[in-house]
């Protein structure tokens, strides 16, 4: 045991000593159980799980750092919530969405718009920054579940942009989408789910058709943000309608995302 703690110590002081520039694979030796929550994902889901030595992404403006020592704190407390939160997923359904591998990164941006997330679906992989807006209290869970509902709609629709017109009947007539997210990136409070207009959550579901369903799936997905849009439902035929529709579809593609799978995630 103390030969044990004195390599630990010893891994630390190097650390300590040489600055925070070094990989994180120098403290790995410890056995850490962030390795572990990573294992356990690369093995349920059959996915890639690293935060560095990312592959090449399929457009030269998607950049981003990867993770070294000075941030395993955060690499931690973000494992355990991502850990949590995309283990809601059956296995059968995330390959049948085609991701290929998750990368946890810093600095994350697209062009000279800095994102908490970005879906790659050529590569089939998925970008997540451990660090913009940890702060904000239920925004990463959030943004695990919207980013991935992208790359969802993109392997079973064929198309991340798809203009689904069943879906579209939904909405109030005359009823006109914004030009997509990356449009109101700067908005303030524009993703705040406070259920500004008939049948939307928020501003931002406003902004496109695959932002809309992006916002009605990851709000399931989220037990506090489930609770806030089954009370509007009740009130808001238009929601209740997107939400029926949305777990519908996914039914279809997963028989395990039944009536029971949503009411668990309440629990």
């Amino acid at each position: 045991m103390n030969r044990i703690k004195y390599r630990v110590a010893l891994l630390f002081l190097i650390i300590f000593v040489t600055g925070c520039s070094q990989p994180i694979v120098a403290i790995d030796a410890t056995g850490d159980d962030y390795l572990q929550i990573i294992s356990g994902l690369q093995v349920r889901y059959n996915v890639r799980l690293q935060y560095d030595n990312f592959g090449d992404p399929s457009w030269e403006s998607l950049k981003c750092d990867a993770l070294r020592s000075g941030d395993l704190m955060r690499l931690r407390e973000y494992l355990v919530l991502f850990d949590r939160e995309f283990s809601k997923y059956p296995p059968e359904f995330v390959a049948k969405t085609g991701l290929k591998c998750i990368y946890l990164c810093k600095n994350l941006q697209v062009g000279s718009q800095f994102r908490s997330a970005v879906p790659d679906y050529y590569t089939e992989c998925l970008y997540y920054d451990i660090y913009k807006g940890y702060q904000q209290k239920g925004y990463h869970e959030d943004v695990i579940h919207h980013e991935y509902y992208h790359m969802i709609e993109q392997q079973l629709n064929g198309d991340a942009y798809y203009k689904d017109p069943e879906w579209a009947t939904l909405n109030e007539k005359g009823f006109a989408y914004g030009k997509g997210g990356a449009t109101v990136q700067k908005v303030s409070n524009v993703g705040a789910y406070n259920h500004p207009l008939t049948g939307f959550a928020s501003m931002y579901a406003a902004s496109g058709f695959e932002e809309d369903k992006a916002v009605t799936f990851a709000t399931l997905m989220v037990a506090d943000t489930q609770r806030k849009i089954n009370k509007w439902a009740k009130e808001d035929a238009i929601l209740r309608a997107k939400t029926e529709f949305m777990k519908s579809f996914l039914y279809k593609n997963c028989a395990e995302m039944n009536d029971g799978y949503w009411a668990k995630i309440l629990k």
